[in-house]
């Protein structure tokens, strides 16, 4: 005697313009199912305060059950705070049977993009990161949405594709990653398992530039779906970090002991050094970490700076700098995060340089404030700090060029915003760019021009990137006026549908 059984649950979902929901159900092979109620449905409903997807069912009502050709339809209400046009619904029956159906398996981002100051650029390569909650980040800050952001759904990660569209109408597959990060997206921890879910521990990333007009974000909706190859497949990096090297085909980045940073890009060369503070110079015990290398789209260096006994006069302080070189770009990121833990000893900051530039030819221009959206340069020297004024904020870059070759640094505003962070704790002007022609030298000092006391604890962080150019496109030219501080400072705005 053969005996075989089996049991099934499927579900579809129809959109409607309406708060009601045509939920069609069969069971075990295309056989009515017409005996579940309330408790058997939940609609996925995204909490923007705990940063997760919930299950709800809180005024959900089934109006009506009909049945017909092997299947039962459920006309079901929505429960209140369920965008009605797109959701996700989960069915769990008493065989412990538990299915997710979805009216929406893509989102599409489109770019607004001021072709003005983008049409003579080669090399503005953006590095977007989606997070779970819908925010869309570049460089630390938010992009500006002129729609309601959309949540990603926990969606297996296998599921996900990434589309491009650029603005003469090819459409194609684009490399991606995703990562897992701690800490609310602070701490990397590497790329994320096809087996897992996304959550508010990963982040989507991909990149563009002015030629792509929309992304759409999509996932394969079966059980068995494959992870596609450009979420993992290295196609631009040649990276060894058993030399300490990291090189995406045209900037090559090298770890030098004591975590200085040496960035190449032709006859381009630049030396980074990271968080003096009171005048010591950081120790690093541990050799850094190289979280992600050799992806699809960008590699990630992580470092913990310590100091050989302590900051003078700063104690209960650590720190952590994140590096991330993507694909097709002239610049890499840091990310600079000191942690101040609560302290019963006084602490004064009387110089907090977070970064020192060194670069190896040119002469100096700075960003000192904005006329008509663009940049009012200035070739001098020394400090420039907040005016207290709108347009004295305005120090978004700073470069050291000779014709076209040179480097600098370049912030978005929020990270401008932040240089001055200090200011209110010292009670007077504290923060600043300083720019030293000797040497060629930029400095970003949050604390600079008087000193800082407070015990409180503090955790800040500063974003910003070093730019090596060598014809190809400096942040400010030395004719003209298009350079790369527009992706920083005229970044595209985003409508998600």
């Amino acid at each position: 005697i053969q005996y075989a059984t089996s049991a099934g649950l499927e579900v579809t979902v129809n959109p409607s313009n309406t708060t009601s929901v045509l939920v069609n159900i069969s069971r075990d092979g295309n056989k009515h199912y017409s005996t579940l109620d309330k408790s058997n449905f939940f609609f996925y409903n995204y909490s923007f305060t705990e940063s997760a997807w919930k299950l709800n069912n809180t005024g959900l009502i089934i109006n009506s059950i009909t049945s017909a050709d092997g299947y039962s339809t459920y006309n079901i209400t929505v429960p209140s705070g369920v965008d009605s046009s797109s959701y996700m619904l989960q069915v769990a029956d008493s065989r412990g049977i538990m299915v997710t159906a979805s009216t929406f398996s893509e989102y599409t981002y489109t770019l607004n993009w001021n072709q003005t100051l983008y049409n003579t650029i080669n090399n503005d390569t953006i590095v977007v990161e989606a997070l779970q909650n819908g925010t869309l980040r570049w460089l630390g800050q938010n992009l500006e949405t002129t729609t309601v952001v959309k949540p990603i759904p926990p969606i297996p990660v296998k599921a996900f594709h990434v589309n491009q569209t650029t603005v003469n109408g090819t459409s194609r597959e684009v490399p991606f990653q995703i990562e897992d990060w701690g800490s609310e997206y602070r701490v990397p921890a590497g790329l994320t398992s096809n087996a897992s879910i996304f959550s508010s521990r990963q982040m989507l990333v991909f990149l563009i530039n002015h030629n792509v007009d929309n992304v759409t974000l999509w996932w394969d909706e079966r059980d068995m779906a494959n992870q596609t190859s450009y979420a993992y497949t290295n196609r631009y990096f040649n990276d060894n970090p058993a030399n300490a090297v990291l090189s995406n085909g045209r900037l090559l980045v090298e770890v030098n002991s004591g975590f200085t940073i040496s960035s190449t890009l032709g006859s381009s060369n630049a030396q980074a050094e990271f968080l003096r503070i009171n005048g010591e110079d950081p120790v690093y015990g541990a050799d850094p970490s190289y979280v992600i290398y050799n992806g699809s789209v960008r590699s990630i260096v992580q470092q913990e700076a310590e100091w050989s006994n302590g900051v003078p006069g700063c104690p209960n302080l650590y720190a952590q700098i994140v590096l991330t070189l993507p694909a097709n770009a002239t610049y890499y990121t840091y990310t600079i995060r000191p942690i101040f833990v609560e302290s019963l000893q006084n602490r004064t900051i009387t110089e907090l340089n977070a970064l020192r530039l060194t670069v190896s030819s040119g002469e100096q221009l700075t960003e000192n404030a904005t006329s008509g959206g663009y940049p009012v340069t200035s070739n001098a020297t020394g400090l420039f700090y907040n005016l207290s004024s709108p347009t004295g904020w305005a120090h978004h870059w700073s470069e050291f060029i000779s014709g076209n070759t040179g480097a600098g640094i370049m912030f978005s505003n929020d990270a401008n915003q932040l240089l001055y962070f200090f200011d209110d704790l010292a009670g007077q002007k504290t923060g600043a760019l300083n720019v030293i022609s000797s040497g060629r030298v930029i400095e970003f000092n949050p604390v600079e021009m008087a000193s800082a006391s407070f015990q409180n604890a503090l955790d800040i962080t500063w974003h910003g990137a070093v730019v090596n150019f060598d014809g190809t496109d400096p942040i400010y030219p030395t004719s003209g006026s298009t350079g790369l501080w527009v992706i920083v400072e005229s970044p595209p705005t985003v409508s998600i549908g």
